[in-house]
């Protein structure tokens, strides 16, 4: 059980032919915040295939939550004030709040600076369709300096994995199986 940002505590199974005990874990966890880009998707685009130099991109810089257990990323909406992002409909997540909530599917670019060089990816992120959601994800998110979550399917657009002892980016390999 993870309380929100806190302690991890779970009990673990530790039955095998040696032991036949239940015991509990509890580890600290650290927050992991990445600075990286909104950015707007065609200007994105543009850098991605070579037309564009990064420079010329818009974009907004943010502090962003990584969030391995996040299936998607949450990005609040003043995020893509004077960014073009293409919208890709309505969809309901929970996590946040509660009850399951409604948020909007963008298609919006997505950038982490990795010592120096540009890590970008367009894909879909998710945009808090109601004022309390959007409320709320401020109040957790505030606290920490951050203002998106990078959730795991970003990671993997990316070809991003969090360093287990510097909890910094790091490229991992594309794997096609």
């Amino acid at each position: 059980m993870l309380d929100v940002f806190g302690h991890f505590s779970s009990e673990l199974d530790c039955k095998d032919k040696y032991s036949t005990s239940l015991v509990k874990v509890e580890r600290e966890m650290r927050e992991i915040i990445w600075s990286g880009f909104i950015c707007d998707v065609h200007d994105l685009l543009s850098y991605l295939n070579g037309e564009i130099a990064w420079e010329r991109v818009r974009k907004r810089e943010v502090k962003f939550l990584v969030d391995t257990g996040a299936s998607k990323s949450v990005v609040l909406e003043e995020a893509f004030n004077g960014l073009r992002v293409e919208s890709m409909g309505m969809t309901v997540a929970h996590g946040i709040c509660d009850k399951p909530v409604k948020f909007k599917r963008v298609l919006a670019g997505v950038a982490v600076d990795l010592e120096g060089e540009v890590v970008a990816s367009v894909h879909e992120v998710l945009v808090p369709a109601e004022d309390m959601v959007g409320k709320r994800l401020r109040e957790l998110l505030s606290p920490l300096g951050a203002s998106a979550i990078l959730g795991r399917l970003s990671l993997d657009s990316l070809n991003l994995g969090v360093h287990p002892t510097t909890l910094k980016p790091v490229k991992i390999p594309t794997l096609l199986l």
